[in-house]
């Protein structure tokens, strides 16, 4: 099939919603929920399971947090600290088991629960990456915010 023709026959299909019943509660305006999406979470976890400083199960919610108040526009100068929020941290952790599921991520079965990407996942970050699209740029940033985060805490702590 054609490009053009594709478009063309998608213009015709007409989905009936009729016999779904929804409740009014189902469509809040935007609740918290809409802000942490599934795949941004994941491919944000990958990202920094592929460099370099390592962190745990116990602080993925933490890290996403801060490494977003950083770098996404919307939530610089929020009165709100992201990485405590608890919708956040249960979503890293959704995230998280995805990409363990899809065989993108290994979580180390020791005491301290040390993530790692795999093969498979470096290189899905490392094509991403080589792209030049704004995925790419946000998570060269998130990467580097990460980066920061751990210098400002090894001075902090005196290393």
């Amino acid at each position: 099939m054609d490009y053009e023709d594709f478009f063309q026959s998608a213009k015709d299909i007409k989905p009936d919603f009729s016999n779904i019943k929804a409740n009014e509660e189902d469509y809040t305006p935007l609740a918290n929920d809409a802000l942490f999406h599934l795949p941004l979470l994941a491919i944000s976890i990958l990202a920094l399971c592929k460099i370099r400083g390592k962190f745990t199960v116990s602080e993925v919610g933490q890290v996403i947090g801060e490494c977003f108040e950083r770098t996404l526009p919307g939530f610089k100068g929020s009165a709100q600290l992201l990485g405590w929020s608890s919708n956040l941290r249960v979503r890293t952790i959704n995230a998280l088991c995805f990409l363990e599921d899809s065989g993108l991520v290994t979580v180390s079965m020791k005491s301290d629960k040390e993530i790692n990407a795999t093969k498979l996942g470096k290189n899905l970050i490392d094509k991403t990456l080589a792209d030049d699209t704004e995925l790419s740029y946000v998570i060269a940033r998130i990467q580097r915010s990460y980066n920061n985060l751990k210098k400002e805490s090894n001075i902090e702590m005196g290393f």
